[in-house]
């Protein structure tokens, strides 16, 4: 974790999400990139407000940004900032390889019913689209504490870099990770099966704790819910996959549900 990159528009839940960035950059000794892709004032026909509010826009996002440098650089990191001025086809996820990017902390409101169907979010966009990790914050907490991490899987993917980014920011928290087997009951493993499996991709990895769990179920979505309480989560961090074939592994659509759903954080790692 070299460069993050921290999408805000300034609201309550980009703001979480900025205090989230800074406390894992010093943790981490990263560099910050603060982005804000803002509506060009000579867009013409695009813009749909007068031009005098526009370039106040403008003016508060320079202001904003310059604004979260400055509280970074109090705290001794290198910041970043980085307004687009856009005209509709910019998005979030172009600016990850022109800037190297290797770790993005993002806030989310969530959504559900019509406007989770129809709609998205940008947070669901770049789920789909990005390579990198994703740090989903759904609200401001002041300590964000990290002692136990869920990871969940249904471990038919090969998951070592994936587990490694896990363990990782497992390190920087000195936290605890649960690995939770989602075992299909329509294509089911042993118990011994599924422990072993667990087990190996663990003792490649030291200084850490673990625990492991296996889930017999049909919903992943359910059992992951159900562990992050009784395990205690602090953070869930879950894979994405296609679905291949007639087995119905992890997909970007349980990740976004996740995103759109839970309380807690969210890291979600795509493992293509």
């Amino acid at each position: 974790m070299k460069k993050i990159l921290v999408p805000t528009d300034f609201s309550p839940c980009a703001t979480a999400a900025t205090s989230v960035a800074m406390a894992l950059a010093k943790k981490a000794n990263a560099e910050l990139y603060f982005l804000n892709i803002c509506l060009d004032p000579a867009a013409g026909g695009y813009a749909k407000v007068k031009p005098l509010e526009n370039n106040e826009h403008v003016a508060h996002s320079k202001s904003e940004l310059a604004r979260v440098v400055s509280r970074a650089e109090h705290l001794g990191l290198k910041a970043t900032p980085e307004l687009v001025l856009e005209r509709g086809e910019d998005k979030i996820e172009n600016y990850i390889e022109p800037y190297h990017i290797d770790f993005i902390v993002m806030g989310s409101h969530g959504a559900s019913g019509v406007k989770e169907a129809l709609l998205g979010s940008h947070t669901q966009r770049i789920i789909r689209h990005v390579h990198v990790p994703v740090l989903v914050i759904k609200h401001e907490d002041h300590t964000f504490q990290i002692r136990n991490i869920l990871f969940a899987s249904t471990f038919k993917h090969s998951e070592n870099n994936v587990f490694r980014e896990v363990v990782n920011f497992a390190k920087l928290y000195d936290a605890r990770i649960h690995l939770v087997y989602i075992n299909f009951i329509q294509h089911p493993v042993s118990a011994d099966v599924a422990r072993a499996t667990m087990n190996v991709l663990t003792s490649t990895y030291h200084d850490i704790k673990y625990s492991y769990s296996v889930a017999d179920t049909n919903d992943e979505e359910w059992a992951i819910n159900q562990f992050a309480v009784q395990l205690e989560a602090d953070l869930i961090a879950i894979s994405t996959y296609d679905k291949e074939g007639v087995l119905k592994f992890f997909s970007h659509p349980v990740a976004e549900s996740l995103v759109n759903h839970q309380k807690l954080p969210v890291l979600v790692l795509n493992n293509k």
